[in-house]
């Protein structure tokens, strides 16, 4: 069969950084390929990703040995825009690629930049719509939309470029586990029926395990392994050489792999921490509350609960269920229609978003949009110096975050130039060190591999036992099982189930 893709990488490396992202890369892909790329965090596979997609060397500066050649044509001599409707990307922040003022004219500018009939262009988007769980979502615009709608949105508007090749980097990372599977099953069907060819980077493979061709295992910028899964139940590979360059590569004793990365989670009762301290009066009281967008017309209709000191609660539904239009509301970023939201001893409604800060620490679903400095050390401390904390309290408290979080490594390096895995921790180093009482961390583990996300989830539970108090936003029903005393299932702006300990999760929340 004909190579839709061949990558032979001899060496990537960034200006200013001798060291090199990629080396020794060689790589063959075929039509009707779904193929599973994987790896830890700075293993390179961001970066093969965007060289895969001509994005390196044409837009990002870069240092390449080597080449990339797309039906026999290299991607260095050509430009953007004559790879558009050839081969589809989707990166870490899919945000980025929404500019249109209504979800349909972003996934139309795509074809009809192509030039494709309007006819065609009008069927292509209902179709997209229809494939990503959309329709109605139409007159939408992007700021209205929830991070896991964003995401099948920026889905959606590659899908109408009818791409040969579609490459997505952590694409599914805020999508419910339900949307994920069911969106991983019509991927392969398209692989399997049209010839198309997509390539995943995805940390939870359990979604689609039963549908991959073939995996790509990458460590330290180089390909380790290239083959088939082994499925065993020491979930380790069983191929020494790539099936296609016939390279060789890492043994399989040395090379291991969790099918799925949740699985791991030692999910029994006893594992559970109790809260710190249950105080007579909660330290969140939520009553009655309801809020509805104007441009959308999404509504939370009457919400109430009461969280007390030392919780550690997770809040869990589909995509648009609400679940962050909810925890907007505990810290001033929006005020309620009706209802009333106290937070420690403070009605939220009285105060702005800055006098709220010195009570709730907020983590926000993107890390980049919380970056405003050049390097980690600056950004950590930044909140604390705009309260006039004095210069050599600051130094302390931000290397104590930065030790506890593992970060004193980076704390000099610019937060763009981390793995994405770590530059949530860094946000969230940023969200930790002001010693709020309450954090609120909207999917704080999204993008980390399986070691950070089990490391960072037990710091989350450390400091919950030393009596602050966490509400979590997660598609993760591992971690609200095991680490958090309560679960909040969402669904339609509600709170339909309060779960102690997350017990019968997947059942309440339908995934």
């Amino acid at each position: 069969m004909e190579q839709l893709l061949t990558a032979r990488i001899d060496k990537l490396s960034y200006q200013g950084s001798p060291e090199a992202v990629l080396q020794n890369v060689c790589l063959d892909f075929y039509p009707g390929e779904f193929i599973h790329l994987r790896g830890p965090n700075g293993s390179g596979k961001s970066a093969l990703c965007r060289c895969l997609a001509g994005i390196i060397p044409l837009f990002e500066s870069a240092s390449l040995e080597g080449e990339v050649l797309f039906c026999g044509r290299n991607l260095s001599g050509l430009r953007l825009p004559q790879l558009a409707g050839e081969i589809g990307f989707i990166g870490h922040d899919p945000q980025n690629q929404l500019f249109c003022a209504t979800l349909k004219e972003d996934l139309a500018f795509g074809p009809c930049s192509l030039l494709v009939e309007p006819i065609e262009v009008e069927d292509r988007v209902k179709r997209a719509l229809r494939f990503f769980g959309l329709s109605g979502y139409e007159n939408r615009t992007s700021e209205t939309l929830s991070g896991g709608e964003i995401r099948r949105a920026a889905l959606a508007s590659a899908w109408t470029l009818d791409p040969k090749l579609l490459i997505l980097d952590r694409a599914f990372d805020q999508i419910d586990a339900r949307t994920h599977r069911d969106i991983c099953c019509k991927l392969a069907h398209m692989c399997n029926e049209m010839g198309k060819t997509v390539l995943l980077v995805d940390a939870r493979p359990k979604a689609f395990a039963s549908l991959v061709q073939r995996t790509i295992v990458m460590k330290e910028g180089t390909v380790v392994y290239d083959g088939k899964i082994d499925r065993s139940p020491a979930h380790t590979l069983s191929h020494k050489t790539g099936p296609r360059s016939g390279t060789m590569l890492e043994s399989a004793s040395t090379v291991s792999l969790e099918v799925d990365q949740t699985s791991t989670y030692p999910l029994t009762a006893s594992k559970r921490r109790e809260p710190h301290d249950y105080s007579i009066d909660p330290i969140i009281s939520v009553k009655g509350l309801c809020f509805t967008y104007p441009e959308s017309g999404f509504a939370l209709k009457d919400i109430t609960f009461d969280v007390f000191r030392g919780e550690f609660v997770a809040i869990v539904g589909e995509n648009g269920a609400g679940k962050t239009t909810l925890i907007k509301h505990l810290n001033g970023l929006l005020r309620p229609s009706e209802g009333e939201v106290i937070v420690n001893g403070l009605a939220v409604k009285d105060h702005t978003p800055e006098q709220m800060s010195g009570h709730v620490g907020y983590l926000f679903q993107d890390p980049l949009g919380q970056v405003c400095f050049n390097t980690v050390r600056e950004e950590v401390g930044f909140g604390l110096k705009t309260r006039r904390i004095h210069p050599q309290e600051i130094a302390q408290r931000v290397d104590q975050i930065l030790k506890r979080l593992d970060l004193m490594d980076v704390a000099n390096e610019h937060p763009y130039r981390l793995p994405h895995g770590k530059l949530q921790r860094v946000a969230l180093a940023s969200c930790m060190v002001s010693g709020a009482e309450i954090l609120v961390v909207d999917e704080p583990t999204s993008a980390m591999d399986y070691p950070q996300n089990w490391g960072t989830l037990e710091i989350l539970s450390q400091i919950s036992s030393e009596g602050r108090t966490i509400l979590m936003i997660t598609h993760d029903q591992g971690i609200a099982s095991h680490f958090c005393h309560r679960t909040f299932v969402m669904n339609k702006g509600r709170i339909v189930t309060d779960l102690a300990g997350g017990r019968d999760l997947e059942a309440a929340s339908g995934a």
